[in-house]
């Protein structure tokens, strides 16, 4: 599979540079007021809505709120964030990145007990000497960890391909560079009294 698709590896985050000489990056990109409104009312709006597991019946459907992973998903991911954190933050990776990720976390016995979301410009996407994805996660002190793919929850966005989603911000890298430079533009130049600089002769 690997040479029909000719699957490089990928990473969440291939931005850089504007035309303008501005870095643009997700974290860059919500300093600017438009792209901050746009990206928390998707992320507060999506968290907001359960996500509630369902069991099929011979006519219709019930909630199963006695399967394992009903309150993981309902209520409680993990100790340290609710259901509608987790969402949310979920629902702002893939504003942004294009991807989201999470750790899934397993017991003794093999059954999901959390989720931990992962941070997408961290994450590298590749596959194994067996066409097996496989995800590399880079921990903070750069030390890179590989999860086989049963251990991660990939949701991605819209792509060119199956395997990755693409980063909306760097897709509208320019305009959005463009304005953060128009931003900083205006700061600076209010900053100095409204005073153009530069000296005029005649």
């Amino acid at each position: 599979h690997r040479d029909l698709h000719s699957f490089p590896t990928r990473r969440s985050s291939d931005l850089g540079k504007s035309a303008t000489g501005r870095w643009v990056s997700p974290e860059t990109g919500l300093s600017n007021p438009t792209v901050m409104a746009c990206v928390s009312l998707i992320a507060e709006s999506v968290g907001m809505l359960p996500l509630i597991l369902y069991r099929r019946l011979p006519r219709g459907k019930e909630r199963a709120t006695g399967h394992p992973l009903y309150t993981l998903l309902h209520d409680l991911p993990n100790p340290e964030l609710t259901a509608f954190e987790l969402a949310e933050n979920m629902a702002g990776h893939l504003a942004l990145w294009g991807n989201s990720y999470c750790e899934i976390e397993y017991d003794g016995a093999g059954r999901r007990r959390a989720l931990w979301p992962l941070r997408p410009d961290r994450m590298t996407v590749d596959v194994n000497g067996q066409n097996e994805r496989i995800y590399v996660y880079t921990l903070p002190n750069g030390e890179p960890v590989p999860l086989p793919r049963w251990n991660v929850w990939h949701v991605r966005g819209w792509g060119t391909d199956a395997w990755i989603g693409q980063s909306r911000i760097g897709l509208a890298r320019e305009a959005v560079g463009l304005a953060l430079a128009t931003e900083e533009y205006g700061g600076r130049f209010f900053g100095n009294d409204s005073r153009p600089g530069g000296i005029l002769t005649h």
